[in-house]
């Protein structure tokens, strides 16, 4: 495959190969036809010959920069961009392969400055190596859990690559799929115009033609000094939210929240801007607490066990060896909750003050090759922690060593710590008893527990003595947003109105679209839209975004109008919409309703009932309802089988709930553990969690979105 004379030269010039590198022109096609062919390390050193003979060529040290990043020679492939760098620093292929370079070696941080020199040298044609290098950052960035840099650059960089590269894109979708990131971090932060006849009128138009040209530092440095003379125009304030959003810069980025919080805005925004503050700052959650693996060495593996499983202060439940399949380390035996009371059995007269709480949790590992036998204990370093350990010593301290020294795995804060709960639910209890256990422990969580925590953001006072503070409720009233938006379910069952009430703070009303005065609703408005007064067109567009984002409750307010609304008929699929709500409903009798009205529309539409009957089989899985799973699963088995993806979620299905084990044998039954408003364990589905910026907690599946700075 020949060269396109009229490409881009890879020196970064900006000019085409035919007017700039022509000479090299036939070295440039061998090169790539090694690289099309699957050889890299040829064209390296085909490259590397070629450098030798033209130590002066930009062009061939950024090819072969290219091709050391594509087999992983970091170092060598540093060292040649910065051969480039120091004859030509703004070099745009240079810097964005220095981008990348920081993206992998460093963090995402690091590689805006590189990434943004990239873009405002490239004149006229963006390079694809640009392009490309704008994906990376933010995937690095993601993984450090810059939700709003991320995505920012991401967006860039499916804007550039059009229908070519669906990988940004697909990245966007499952940050705006994912329930770990909270709505709020979800929500778009556009760049908004100047107010008609505003004196900065000039500077602002500047600082926004420069963000227009893909200038984001210089746009944000522009209207950083136009918030000095123009220090109360809400505008300007928003637009440095974006900015810095999008550079993550951090400190900067909670100083403008706060200080747009300070001015003439509407309650709503002022309070959605103090709780987008408080959940990316660190010190929002009050003194950082380490998490902690203590480990202890195991003289009698089988006699330890034992003993562990005859004590009602212990709870074994067995670990899937697949979920260490990736890891170096090997699967531990058991998982092993040390409770702060003994066990209790399954009763239609259970309360949630009865359910036993975690102290801490710990790991089983067998002898291996070259180590002995151990116990890990794990948990918040604080007075839950050293109780654990007290009980584990009474009870098998004969079989264990003196502890090694602590190793610091996670953070979380005193704050959080005190709010979460993790417990053991009788494994025979029904699932519907179970959900009302934790709707019990949750109210009572939320309206006695949580109003008389000290926050650090309301200056170190309880909810309950800052509703004294005027000053301070703009705060409050946000700390509950956050605590609103934080469930990643649609519970109704707590209504946070009341805990605004009991503090003696406005309540979250209904909102009237057409006054908002030209304002988008926001993700977090889109729950109190009043019905009545939301057009057909704004209707669909806040439950199409409902469901983008993942926004539960939104879906749940929405839906059933939709439903019902004439306007709005063939503009939205009604199966799609009737399987949100059953998935979102906690009672499994009107799931099933949900799913039948699904099921209905599907097959009037003449698609496949399969999606919902799969759904109404985990419905009855669910609540132990063995004569109408077994109904339901010979039907999939008859009439769907055949359909893609259908035996895949069978399987997958049966194996989440223990009815059969990877190998497809039977399996027993599965574990009971359930876990409250941030606890630490691995949760069932009907659980729901408070997001913290500490939220990740070692031991969990990997794979989560929102990974914390």
């Amino acid at each position: 495959m020949s060269v396109d004379p009229y490409a881009l030269c890879p020196c970064g010039s900006g000019k085409k190969i035919k007017f700039c590198c022509a000479d090299l022109k036939p070295q440039i096609e061998k090169f790539q036809r090694m690289l099309q062919g699957d050889q890299p390390q040829a064209g390296l050193r085909f490259i590397e010959d070629l450098c030798a003979k033209h130590p002066d060529r930009i062009s061939l040290l950024c090819l072969k920069s290219g091709v050391q990043m594509q087999l992983r020679q970091t170092e060598a492939a540093r060292a040649s961009v910065e051969q480039v760098l120091a004859r030509e620093p703004n070099n745009p292929m240079a810097n964005a392969h220095l981008a990348i370079l920081c993206a992998i070696d460093e963090d995402g941080r690091s590689a805006i400055e590189p990434i943004h020199r990239a873009l405002a040298v490239s004149s006229g044609e963006i390079p694809s190596q640009v392009v490309e290098a704008l994906g990376a950052v933010g995937q690095a960035l993601l993984a450090q859990g810059e939700v709003f840099a991320a995505r920012a650059h991401l967006s860039w960089q499916a804007l550039m690559a059009g229908k070519d590269d669906r990988r940004s894109s697909e990245m966007l979708a499952r940050i705006y799929a994912a329930s770990e990131v909270p709505l709020l971090l979800k929500e778009d932060l556009p760049i908004v115009s100047c107010p008609e006849g505003a004196p900065y009128r000039v500077a602002f138009a500047e600082a926004e033609q420069a963000y227009r040209q893909g200038d984001w530092r210089g746009s944000e440095a522009k209207f950083s000094a136009l918030a000095v003379s123009a220090s109360d125009a809400p505008a300007v304030w928003r637009n440095l939210i974006s900015l810095r959003a999008s550079l993550a810069d951090q400190e900067g980025l909670l100083a403008a929240l706060r200080t747009y919080a300070s001015l003439d805005v509407s309650p709503d925004e002022a309070i959605e801007a103090e709780a987008t503050a408080q959940l990316i700052d660190p010190a929002a959650l009050g003194e950082p607490l380490d998490i902690v693996l203590r480990t202890f060495e195991v003289s009698d593996q089988t006699e330890l066990e034992t003993t562990l499983r005859a004590n009602p202060r212990f709870s074994l439940s067995p670990v899937d060896p697949n979920a260490y399949a990736e890891s170096e380390e090997p699967a531990p035996r058991h998982m092993v909750w040390i409770l702060d009371r003994p066990e209790v059995e399954a009763s239609d007269e259970l309360t949630f003050e009865q359910v036993p709480l975690a102290l801490a949790r710990g790991y089983l590992f067998g002898r291996e090759t070259d180590r002995q036998s151990r116990f890990e204990l794990v948990g918040p370093c604080d007075e839950s922690l050293v109780e654990a350990q007290s009980v584990l010593q009474e009870v098998a301290g004969q079989w264990l060593s003196e502890p090694a020294e602590d190793e610091v795995v996670g953070a979380t804060s005193v704050v959080r710590t005190a709010m979460s709960w993790t417990w053991r639910i009788p494994e025979q209890t029904p699932a519907d008893q179970r959900r009302q256990l934790t709707a019990a422990k949750r109210r009572d969580t939320l309206l006695r527990a949580w109003p008389t925590q000290p926050l650090p953001v309301l200056d170190g006072k309880s909810p309950q003595e800052a509703t004294l503070e005027p000053a301070l409720q703009t705060q409050l009233l946000a700390a509950i947003l956050v605590l609103e938006q934080s469930f990643a379910d649609a519970d109704d069952t707590i209504d946070f109105n009341q805990l605004r009430r009991q503090l003696e703070l406005p309540e979250a009303g209904p909102i009237d679209p057409n006054e908002l005065a030209g304002q988008p609703v926001t993700l977090a408005q889109t729950a109190r839209l009043a019905l009545d007064k939301t057009s057909d067109e704004v209707l669909l567009e806040a439950y199409d975004r409902a469901v983008l984002c993942g926004a539960d409750r939104a879906i749940k307010h929405l839906a059933p109008e939709l439903l019902n609304r004439e306007g709005v008929e063939g503009r939205f699929n009604k199966a799609e919409l009737c399987g949100l709500l059953a998935e979102q409903a906690t009672d499994a009798e009107q799931a099933l309703v949900y799913l039948e009205q699904a099921r209905t529309y599907a097959e009037a539409a003449g698609q496949s009932s399969a999606p919902w009957d799969l759904a109404e089989l985990a419905v009855h899985i669910d609540r132990g309802n063995a004569p109408a799973a077994q109904q339901m699963l010979q039907h999939l088995q008859q009439d769907h089988i055949n359909e893609p993806g259908v035996g895949e979620r069978l399987m997958q299905m049966l194996m989440a709930a223990g009815v059969i084990g990877p190998d497809g044998t039977p399996a027993g039954p599965p574990s009971g553990e359930a876990v409250g408003l941030a606890g630490a364990g691995a949760p069932p589905a009907d659980d729901g969690k408070i997001w913290t910026p500490e939220s990740e907690t070692p031991g969990e599946a990997k794979g989560k979105i929102w990974t914390p700075s």
